[in-house]
């Protein structure tokens, strides 16, 4: 009888404890609203109102020339067809979907890190992971018409280029570059392109890490950017990482409002990102430690 009468009262003193402690936290919690905003911030992003099912998109084998591949983009002009380049030759690839097949080429430079690719309809521009950018007339065989621009960028490593029909100008995004190393930003710049077809650094901007690792806090400390397109109807930047396997939305200025997580089995190693008329997203990917490169077609959710 003893021994029953000291087990019940320190039950209830567990209880007790249990029950202060609970109230210290909460109201810690309280005193800290922000702190409580950032830890649930993980749990509480919807990745139901992202426009895609990223696992969901129709897979197109590249040849094995594409085992590489790296930026791409599409024209209307040429329906059913990927501009592509890979990150070891400077070769301009346009693949037909339809046919399955590299519908034609163009060698615009030597070897090479070329890991960007972007137009405005009637140029290409190529991005060198240096930052040097390639510019040629859409169509052309003449290597000699190719120009090179170099210089523009501070050293660094680039990986991300894209072209806004709105404002006209060329998107470039940092990979890695010193300037982010302490300031905990993805730093992007603006290039303007001139009637004579020269290139210059008219602005900058920048996308904050905090912002991408209040709406999910496994997230890194920094962004190592991949590829990158704008919406073709809203005003939305998608921007795609291989290094941190995620796929982040942004506004028009870039403020992030998506962190979309894949893994492996999505993309083994995607570095490519563009839009179709229909809204389709395209992702490539190199092939890794696959067997092969895939050039992926999402539809978007209905």
């Amino acid at each position: 009888m003893t021994i029953h009468n000291l087990k019940l009262p320190i039950k209830r003193l567990r209880i007790l404890l249990c029950l202060t402690f609970g109230i210290i936290i909460n109201s810690l919690w309280a005193c800290n609203p922000k702190a409580a905003k950032q830890e649930g911030a993980t749990a509480s992003q919807d990745t139901s109102q992202f426009s895609y099912t990223l696992s969901s998109g129709q897979a197109f084998t590249m040849p094995t020339v594409l085992d590489e591949i790296s930026g791409i983009t599409y024209l209307s002009d040429f329906p059913h067809t990927i501009f592509a380049v890979q990150d070891e030759e400077g070769i301009l690839f346009a693949f037909d979907l339809e046919k399955d097949e590299i519908a034609s080429e163009f060698k615009f430079a030597g070897r090479g890190d070329y890991e960007g690719l972007a137009s405005d309809g009637t140029h290409f521009f190529v991005l060198k992971s240096n930052g040097d950018i390639y510019s040629f007339p859409i169509g052309t065989t003449d290597k000699s018409v190719v120009r090179q621009h170099t210089g523009l960028l501070p050293n660094g490593e680039y990986e991300s280029m894209a072209y806004d029909t709105q404002t006209k100008r060329l998107h470039v995004l940092c990979k890695s570059c010193k300037e982010d190393k302490k300031a905990k930003t993805t730093t992007g710049y603006l290039l303007n392109l001139s009637s004579d077809g020269a290139l210059s650094v008219e602005n900058t901007f920048v996308i904050s890490i905090d912002e991408i690792r209040q709406l999910d806090k496994t997230m890194g400390k920094s962004f190592k950017a991949s590829a990158m397109a704008k919406h073709p109807t809203k005003e939305e930047w998608y921007i795609i990482s291989s290094v941190d396997r995620a796929l982040i939305v942004t506004s028009r200025d870039f403020n992030v409002e998506q962190v979309v997580r894949f893994d492996r089995d999505t993309f083994e190693q995607p570095e490519g990102l563009t839009f179709d008329e229909q809204l389709n997203l395209y992702i490539s990917s190199e092939a890794g430690n696959k067997e092969e490169a895939k050039i992926y077609r999402i539809k978007p959710k209905r």
